[in-house]
């Protein structure tokens, strides 16, 4: 653990455990408390801003005989509780919750309908700095490991000969190229998955944030299901007769969908998303129209399209799924969207929007 280091004593500042209980709003055992909080948030306090720490030295400060898995439990916990302490663990996995906390603390994002652009790119920025973080932990850890393995000691000061210079070179290569792609890769993946969570937990706080409640008015049924049967992470009710909204959240592109896309989710269906690119929506326009009542996207990718696709920007739908029967906007902002989740409980459509309605939230 050369890389840690230390700023006084451990146990500075760890709060009660009422104090993290009202924080993360659940209770927790007199137990557990002792066990996992107290020991992670002493070491975390006793450690100083520019440690490289990585997820096993912080597990070893747990002394009671656990696993790993229970380990983690408890440090996503610590994570929630305390976001900043996130930066100081260089291959950390934390938890979609914990993530998304620290993004928007970090980036002052108070989640609301118009904020929600704001907060998938603080998710965005933080997901792309613990990647370099991984990336260059591993390529110091690399290097180090490729000088120990160069027999004649490379000289700490003055010029290193030319020999000394290309077997380092040819070492580190290869061991670069041996070690670092699978795991980069997993890692990638993994940090780039809780993004995609995150931009979902966003995505329901935006309807939290207009009054509808998780359960009485819409269903996360990504982590209700359990499942990757389905695309679809979202269904919002409705009071009157019509169907309720069968809705796939989607981050920044088409390609997530897979070969299917949202024919496997029940009609009526729409499509949300933080898609970057106007090109791609305009391009599946035709496939689009047919699977889904709706779909919304940032206002900015929406006043491209305005420009480079006028035509598909300005279509119109008429669904047979809603209790009434006119056309509105195929294309909508996505600040709008808790706002038409809001409308369609109460109403059983969606409401009209005028062309240009998402020049408001650029």
């Amino acid at each position: 653990m050369d890389q840690v280091r230390l700023k006084g004593a451990e146990g500075e500042g760890v709060p009660i455990k009422n104090e993290i209980e009202d924080e993360l709003n659940e209770e927790i055992s007199k137990t557990k408390y002792e066990r996992y909080y107290v020991p992670y948030l002493q070491f975390f306090n006793s450690v100083e801003e520019e440690s490289k720490l990585t997820q096993q030295e912080v597990y070893d400060v747990i002394k009671y005989d656990a696993s790993n898995n229970t380990k983690r439990k408890y440090l996503n916990k610590v994570f929630e509780y305390k976001p900043e302490t996130i930066k100081l663990v260089v291959d950390v996995n934390p938890s979609a919750k914990a993530l998304l906390k620290y993004a928007l603390k970090r980036e002052s994002v108070n989640i609301s309908p118009e904020t929600i652009n704001d907060g998938r790119k603080a998710c965005e920025d933080l997901v792309d700095d613990l990647y370099e973080l991984y990336l260059n932990h591993h390529i110091e850890r690399i290097e180090i490991q490729t000088e120990n393995s160069i027999e004649e000691p490379i000289p700490d000061e003055g010029k290193i000969p030319v020999h000394q210079h290309q077997e380092f070179i040819r070492e580190f290569g290869k061991n670069i190229s041996e070690e670092l792609p699978e795991d980069l890769t997993s890692f990638k993946q993994s940090i780039t998955n809780l993004g995609g969570t995150a931009n979902e937990k966003i995505t329901f706080r935006s309807l939290s944030f207009v009054g509808l409640e998780e359960g009485n008015h819409f269903i996360d049924v990504s982590s209700d299901s359990g499942s990757d049967d389905s695309p679809e992470d979202l269904l919002v009710k409705t009071k009157t007769n019509a169907e309720p909204l069968h809705i796939e959240i989607k981050s920044a592109s088409l390609k997530e969908r897979g070969e299917a896309g949202a024919s496997r989710i029940d009609d009526p269906s729409i499509l949300f998303g933080y898609f970057d690119h106007q090109r791609e929506l305009a391009g599946n326009y035709e496939q689009l129209k047919e699977e889904t009542i709706a779909v919304y996207a940032p206002p900015k990718t929406l006043s491209e399209m305005s420009t480079k696709n006028p035509d598909k920007y300005k279509k119109k739908k008429r669904d047979q799924h809603t209790t009434r029967d006119d056309e509105w906007l195929f294309f909508r902002s996505n600040t709008n969207f808790a706002y038409d989740m809001k409308y369609y409980y109460e109403n059983g459509s969606l409401p009209k929007r005028s062309i240009g309605h998402e020049d408001e939230h650029i």
